[in-house]
């Protein structure tokens, strides 16, 4: 997998996402070969959703949300088989610590959690057990705010570190705020980059 050239894994993941949506292509990761690999097959997998949106969505227009149902269940299963896998191969004593799971594999985790917006018990659980690695640095601090932004707004709170966008009167923000005179220095302290520069990341204009 790490072999491929970005530009062929970006079109392939399109393809790969069209064919699930229409049903013509199984969902399958191969059982056999390292925890790396089981993940790389995974993060793929779980990557196929913004493809299409982003590929998609602008051409499509309307028309766009027929497509959105045909494979918005396929993913939602996705999150599932994972949220499985994480809970069963890695989380078994806790979060994995970067020292000995390794840096890549441990963001390939936390992606998955992270896109595990049907399951908040799962999530909150999960940031739990990251918590509990912040102070030794074995948890990457950026993906912990992440989640616990995520956490925070899947239950209707204010974010802390301003992670989550939204579509406001045709333009992405942040949504709501805790503490907004001091963002950059909660973010910051967690190896993030100013909230200015964090916008620019995200398109000027949105559609919802």
């Amino acid at each position: 997998f790490e072999e491929i050239p970005q530009k062929v894994k970006e079109d392939r993941a399109y393809s790969i996402a069209i064919e699930m949506a229409m049903g013509e292509a199984p969902v399958y990761v191969a059982a056999d070969g390292t925890m790396r690999d089981k993940l790389a097959a995974r993060r793929f997998r779980d990557q196929m959703w913004p493809k299409i949106s982003m590929k998609s969505g602008p051409v499509l227009g309307k028309a766009f949300s027929v497509l959105f149902l045909q494979v918005d269940a396929t993913f939602v299963q996705i999150g599932f088989d994972n949220q499985k896998f994480v809970e069963r191969e890695v989380m078994t004593s806790g979060w994995p610590p970067i020292s000995t799971f390794g840096k890549s594999e441990a963001f390939d985790v936390w992606l998955m959690v992270q896109h595990s917006d049907h399951v908040p018990d799962f999530q909150l659980r999960a940031l739990q057990a990251m918590r509990a690695l912040l102070e030794s640095r074995e948890v990457s601090r950026s993906n912990y705010a992440y989640l616990y932004d995520r956490v925070r707004v899947n239950v209707g709170q204010k974010q802390r570190y301003g992670s989550q966008f939204e579509c406001l009167n045709g333009k992405m923000a942040p949504q709501p705020l805790e503490k907004p005179d001091e963002i950059d220095a909660l973010r910051k302290d967690m190896d993030m980059e100013p909230l200015a520069d964090y916008a620019k990341k995200f398109s000027p204009t949105c559609n919802r």
